[in-house]
């Protein structure tokens, strides 16, 4: 079985809160986290299921610390995979859950699918050449420079 851990805040926390204490052995909602990386090293994979998302912070740091992410698609991962390769397990929305959901079958590929490992190690590689500080600063950097009136 799986325990899920809910962090962070939202439209959903009074549904998710309600989940917890009715399956406090499965269910967890853990609010802000403080701890990012000790968040990360307590999970086996992260589950991201927005529909909305532009590019989320969350996702580059858990495939900085090699966590396994099981995601929606939005436009900039779509990008991204299209350059590198597949870099998560796909999350189809809008399916009811229950024992055959995506989500579970997503969650099991994360334990036993061949391959799991290069995909999490691509992610991994490309945000510390991609997404780096160094990086980032050197975007902002030029980005300033051209916004000069």
């Amino acid at each position: 079985g799986y325990q899920f851990l809910f962090a962070g805040d939202g439209p959903l926390r009074p549904a998710v809160a309600r989940a917890a204490d009715a399956d406090p052995g499965r269910v967890k909602w853990v609010g802000e986290v403080e701890r990012i990386g000790d968040f990360l090293e307590a999970i086996d994979a992260l589950v991201i299921t927005s529909l909305t998302e532009a590019a989320p912070l969350l996702l580059l740091e858990a495939w900085a610390a090699g966590v396994p992410v099981v995601s929606t698609k939005f436009p900039w991962l779509d990008h991204l995979e299209n350059y590198h390769g597949d870099l998560v397990v796909p999350l189809e929305p809008r399916r009811s859950p229950g024992p055959d959901s995506d989500l579970q079958l997503c969650l099991e590929q994360t334990q036993y699918r061949h391959g799991l490992r290069e995909r999490v190690d691509r992610a991994r590689n490309l945000v510390w050449r991609s997404f780096n500080a160094s990086r980032f600063g050197l975007r902002w950097a030029e980005y300033l420079r051209s916004a000069k009136p």
